[in-house]
């Protein structure tokens, strides 16, 4: 199916059309090798609500990493806009995603292993910060 990159602001699903529109096949996000924390959390996040949307659209600033902008980008028009707007998101988006955290972070494993909702988080923090406010 295809999943083509999304740009811009992207208004969450609000209606119960949207609800709806959301059952059946090829809707939501598709899993791949132990990503259905992240995934669960990502849709949570972002298909129904923009109260996370500061991270799709804050500037960077000095205390971001260098590949913040990038991260930013790959979340809101490879993942979150998708979501949004096509109602499905395919697991190589996902697995991008995971790719560049595993890279960021200090958290191995984010392509190869089952990680907790807290290890992705910590991967989006370090991956947005060079100083993780995860213990």
């Amino acid at each position: 199916m295809d999943c083509q990159p999304v740009g811009g602001s992207v208004a969450p699903l609000s209606t119960s059309d949207d609800l709806r529109a959301m059952f059946g096949k090829n809707r939501g996000i598709q899993g791949h090798q132990n990503s259905c924390y992240l995934d669960a959390t990502l849709f949570s996040m972002f298909a129904f609500t923009s109260v996370f949307d500061s991270l799709l659209f804050r500037p960077q600033t000095s205390h971001d990493i260098k590949e913040y902008n990038e991260v930013q980008r790959v979340l809101r028009e490879e993942i979150v806009n998708p979501l949004r707007a096509n109602l499905f998101v395919r697991a190589d988006r996902i697995m991008k995603l995971r790719t560049m955290l595993d890279h960021l972070s200090s958290v191995r494993g984010l392509t190869t292993e089952e990680k907790g909702t807290r290890q992705h988080n910590k991967g989006v923090q370090e991956s947005r910060c060079r100083k993780s406010s995860y213990g």
